[in-house]
């Protein structure tokens, strides 16, 4: 992976995980402020938009050909000057507090697109030229996008804990470690281990999958096949299909964790995605071939929304 590919793999990533917690926000939590200010999220998503455009501009600059074309904002101040920053955040928000929900979450939905867009047009070459773009002032693109990716992740640190992360997901099992055991035949598995070890089926996805518990913890029962397939099936579930053994850890900040892995070697297989379970999750290998996934619950997501068949709800007593 070369350098425009990592930055912009990185801001897909940090675009899923700020669309994934503001979708499933609701008024109250919108009006919730920072940790250390009165601004709410949705003053905070409006404070983003309006810098980005600026980010937009550039970009367009260079892919255009042309002198930056800015957001006409207050005539007197220039935004690159010292100090200046304050007032024009001032004047942001005053301006934009009013504005509906909705239409700050499409401005900003539309202008990260667009900022994205403008990023895969730009060769890796002409975005790492400090020299290329007079008007950035020996700067390169490369840290337009850079910037941009730490002004979302400094307010994402920000942002109230419980908005964060979700504490209870439906459609997940109990446990922070939940193995991962495959067997040919799931029905027959989950109810060998029922009847047998005394668990407990909690949730039943079609005949592939089973969440069983035990004791407030659970093991999930899963599909195996006797080969790999040769369709266009994710990477991660192929070689998923063939493990006897795999586990999933529930994390409270899946790209953070998926970062450091990367960063330390792991071999990926499946970078952070957002599922329609109200997961966010990423699949590893470790140097014995054994598969992990971890997750992040994002959303409390019933599991008839997708598919799911609720079993049982409790969870046995382990004596």
């Amino acid at each position: 992976m070369n350098m425009k590919e990592h930055i912009l793999a990185a801001l897909n990533s940090q675009f899923q995980r700020w669309d994934a917690l503001l979708t499933h926000l609701d008024e109250e939590q919108l009006a919730a402020t920072q940790d250390d200010g009165d601004w709410s999220i949705k003053d905070v998503v409006a404070h983003l938009w309006a810098w980005r455009q600026r980010s937009i501009a550039r970009l367009e600059a260079a892919v255009y050909d042309h002198e930056p074309e800015f957001p006409a904002w207050l005539p007197d101040l220039d935004p690159d000057a010292a100090g200046s920053p304050d007032r024009i955040n001032a004047w942001i928000y005053e301006t934009y507090r009013e504005r509906p929900w909705s239409t700050v979450y499409q401005n900003w939905r539309d202008g990260f697109g667009r900022f994205l867009a403008l990023g895969e047009q730009i060769t890796e070459r002409e975005l790492l030229d400090g020299s290329r773009y007079p008007w950035l002032a020996g700067h390169s693109l490369a840290a337009v996008l850079i910037a941009s990716y730490d002004h979302h992740q400094e307010h994402w640190e920000k942002l109230p804990l419980n908005q964060t992360a979700v504490s209870h997901n439906r459609s997940m099992p109990p446990g922070v470690i939940i193995p991962e055991l495959a067997y040919p035949d799931v029905r027959a598995a989950a109810a060998w281990l029922c009847q047998t070890f005394g668990f407990q089926e909690r949730l039943r996805i079609g005949d592939h999958r089973a969440q069983l518990v035990f004791g407030g913890e659970s093991v999930i029962v899963v599909e195996r096949h006797d080969k790999s397939s040769d369709d266009d099936t994710a990477p991660a579930t192929r070689l998923h299909a063939l493990m006897v053994h795999a586990l999933m850890v529930q994390v409270p900040d899946v790209d953070r964790h998926y970062s450091h892995a990367q960063q330390s070697g792991a071999r990926i297989l499946q970078p952070p995605q957002t599922q329609m379970y109200g997961e966010r999750q990423y699949a590893a290998v470790d140097p014995g071939g054994h598969v992990w996934t971890f997750s992040q619950s994002v959303a409390d997501v019933a599991p008839e929304e997708w598919g799911g068949q609720l079993v049982s709800t409790g969870s046995v007593n382990d004596g």
